[in-house]
């Protein structure tokens, strides 16, 4: 395993102990592999993650389709789980965070990538978009509808956005300081690179 990438196969008991062995908690190894089944895109272009069924012969059909089990395939920087894990925990245990992540300074990003202030919505959303870019206008197609009910964001006001265009402007220039986004003119882009 080269030091900035993590690459296992497996079924989900044996992908869940090697991201243990990374430095993750069994909670969070599930918590991850559980986003990126339901929200792929969050990783970028060149990182990988594919779920496939075991091809495994039994007696029995109907035995065969009640124990589906599946292979893992997972091709991803530390850096990517690391900012999954915050963006699932801002409360980071991982042993990982003492070694290779704060040698690179990334420790000092959990507290800055809050619920509160509206940060960790905005960087979802630009990593949910297609490109993982956005502009200062990224949250205008909700139409002033929350778009991460579930967060605690202090623009949050009974299932309506409050956050301005100027505030999430002001975020995406402090995710482009941390070294998260790279502003290129008017779009915001995702730069996995930027944080390693």
């Amino acid at each position: 395993m080269r030091e900035e990438w993590i690459n296992i196969y497996g079924k989900k008991t044996e992908i869940i102990k090697k991201l243990q062995e990374v430095g993750l908690s069994q909670q969070n190894s599930e918590n991850i592999l559980d986003l990126l089944t339901k929200e792929s895109t969050l990783i970028c272009e060149d990182e990988t993650y594919q779920v496939e069924p075991c091809k495994e012969e039994s007696d029995s059909k109907m035995l065969s389709f009640m124990l589906l089990e599946y292979n893992y395939f997972i091709n991803i920087r530390v850096a990517t789980v690391f900012l999954l894990s915050v963006l699932l925990d801002n409360s980071i245990r991982l042993p990982i965070t003492s070694g290779y992540l704060a040698a690179r300074g990334l420790k000092r990003l959990v507290e800055k990538i809050d619920e509160n202030s509206g940060v960790k919505c905005i960087l979802i959303e630009i990593l949910r978009s297609q490109n993982k870019t956005g502009k200062v206008d990224i949250l205008n197609d909700f139409c002033g509808e929350c778009c991460n009910n579930n967060l605690k964001c202090c623009f949050h006001n009974e299932n309506k956005c409050m956050c301005t265009t100027e505030k999430v402007e002001s975020i995406m220039e402090q995710l482009a300081d941390m070294g998260i986004l790279k502003k290129e003119g008017e779009i915001y882009r995702y730069d996995p690179l930027g944080i390693m």
